[in-house]
């Protein structure tokens, strides 16, 4: 790819030290890193949709609740077009990270999490063509797994889904009470499971030593448009 997109560290919170991610972009060889949004609290995750959008995972904190708006966001890789996805009005999940574009599909996989856990939980599909906002655009991947801290704490969790299709997943999987903000799990409490939407739960890799996450194909994928950069935005496009 000729830049990166990835996530950069302020501090905040006055004199206390505390990074704050947001996004930013970088030419491939890491030189020229600026930032793409200005956001007052943090953001992660960033991937590249089907059509060539960035799509990630937004902290909206100003003049609202301070835990329940962690919704997904998309934006040109010029900087240009930033728009909602889904659930900035949305309470429950409280939090969406880890959003990929499935193949062959307007639709995304990511993962419903909590404010105050590690980015864990239960694996959803949004269909951002039946809305933007509430429960219709969802479909929950792994049912017997509740929105953490919104609906409880599940007995088991999930993690970092990879999409094959609208059906099966590659995700990291612990069989393991989610753990709560403070709270531990097992150092391999993680595995890689083969997940579909019919209830199959099929262990594909299991470390007896460390937890395992992020699967990855390794197989020839489409590559997104390449998207044209727009008016200027100071920092941003390679306009004058």
């Amino acid at each position: 790819q000729p830049y990166g997109i990835e996530m950069w560290g302020w501090g905040h919170h006055g004199g206390r030290y505390c990074p704050t991610y947001t996004l930013f972009r970088a030419e491939g060889d890491g030189s020229g890193i600026r930032p793409m949004v200005y956001g007052e609290a943090n953001e992660w995750d960033p991937s590249v949709l089907f059509d060539g959008r960035i799509i990630w995972t937004r902290w909206d904190y100003i003049n609202r609740h301070d835990t329940i708006y962690q919704s997904l966001w998309t934006i040109r890789p010029d900087g240009t077009g930033t728009a909602h996805f889904y659930g900035n009005y949305t309470r429950n999940p409280c939090s969406i990270a880890e959003a990929r574009s499935i193949p062959g599909s307007h639709q995304v996989v990511a993962t419903a999490t909590a404010h105050h856990s590690s980015t864990s939980g239960s694996i959803i599909i949004v269909d951002p063509q039946v809305g933007q906002d509430g429960d219709a655009p969802l479909e929950r991947v792994t049912p017997e797994i509740p929105f953490p801290e919104t609906e409880g704490w599940g007995q088991n969790a999930a993690a970092t889904p990879w999409p094959l299709n609208e059906d099966l997943f590659l995700v990291a999987y612990s069989h393991e009470r989610h753990a709560r903000q403070g709270g531990k799990n097992s150092a391999n409490a993680y595995s890689i499971y083969l997940v579909d939407t019919l209830g199959g739960r099929e262990l594909v890799y299991r470390d007896p030593e460390q937890s395992c996450f992020a699967p990855i194909p390794i197989v020839p994928r489409p590559v997104p448009p390449t998207l044209p950069s727009g008016p200027c935005v100071s920092g941003l496009t390679d306009h004058e």
